[in-house]
């Protein structure tokens, strides 16, 4: 377990998976992943696997999730509209949510089985979150359209994971 100090002191910040190194921006992590790459091969690697996704991503997203999209704006639009929902219905929306995962696309090449691979767990992880309040189904629906969201935490996370999955299911077994 994470000291809270260090915990806190992580807040906000993109971590390299595979040193651990904390930064402020992609930008700054991508800049890390070039300078090792020169000497580390599993950073070399990652920074490859990054690319390569970061290429596809965009379309990947669209043509995978479009439909959860639609759907999860639907029940953002319902749960904003609830007017001081029980606990039980809160849990409904959140059912309904689980409900649409149902709909993403089947990924058809690697990459964008990695991104969906990794966006499908991270919204998982979210919807394990609090479900009690109408502020927590609308904190919940939020950070899942983060993770959809080119340019937000959220979704640098959820590359760095798909790149991470994408460099060892199939570029290596030693990273």
């Amino acid at each position: 377990m994470v000291p809270k100090e260090k915990s806190e002191e992580m807040k906000g910040k993109i971590q390299c998976p595979i040193c651990g190194m904390a930064f402020e921006k992609l930008d700054d992590l991508i800049r890390h992943l070039r300078e090792e790459s020169g000497s580390d091969h599993r950073h070399q690697i990652l920074l490859t696997a990054y690319y390569s996704i970061s290429v596809h991503i965009r379309e990947a997203i669209g043509r995978l999730f479009s439909k959860f999209q639609r759907r999860l704006r639907e029940l953002e639009v319902d749960a904003k509209n609830l007017k001081r929902p029980s606990e039980e219905e809160v849990k409904g929306v959140v059912k309904k949510i689980e409900a649409a995962l149902s709909l993403i696309g089947k990924p058809t090449d690697i990459i964008e089985q990695a991104v969906c691979e990794s966006v499908i767990m991270s919204i998982r992880g979210v919807l394990q979150w609090r479900q009690k309040t109408k502020s927590d189904l609308l904190r919940i629906i939020s950070s899942i359209n983060s993770i959809l969201t080119e340019g937000r935490k959220a979704y640098v996370s959820m590359l760095i994971k798909a790149a991470r999955i994408l460099a060892e299911k199939h570029f290596t077994t030693n990273v």
